[in-house]
């Protein structure tokens, strides 16, 4: 499991300059090996409320966002393909860090990407 802090994501779900560079570096370590593993990018998010009328409707559909904006990065550097990756949303349930301090809950907007082997019938298809 690799946990991106802070820098990468504030109270929104776009990807920093920061963010770009670190995941283009995770993606050329993983680039050699893609054909034994699969990738689950899992978004988070803090347990803030959100602002009426802002672009997510809850903590949810925020960190559901953050994955799918790692996940098109990945798919848009060309270096690891779509169909061994997955994005999914925590929201604020399951945070890495508590949500009891502001340094906390900043460090919950974030993604984690869990890295687990191909399932054998996966396996003989990416060949």
């Amino acid at each position: 499991t690799v946990i991106f802090d802070e820098g990468i994501f504030a109270r929104r779900a776009e990807l920093s300059d920061e963010g770009r560079l670190m995941l283009s570096v995770v993606a050329e370590q993983l680039l050699p090996r893609m054909k034994e593993f699969v990738l689950v990018v899992v978004g988070h998010s803090d347990n803030s409320r959100m602002s009426p009328g802002g672009p997510y409707r809850d903590n949810q559909a925020l960190a559901q966002a953050r994955a799918d904006d790692v996940l098109r990065f990945f798919s848009a550097i060309g270096r690891l393909p779509a169909e061994a990756m997955s994005a999914i949303s925590a929201g604020d349930q399951n945070p890495p860090y508590p949500n009891d301090t502001v340094e906390s809950r900043r460090k919950n907007r974030t993604v984690t990407i869990r890295i687990a082997p191909v399932p054998t019938q996966a396996k003989a298809r990416r060949r």
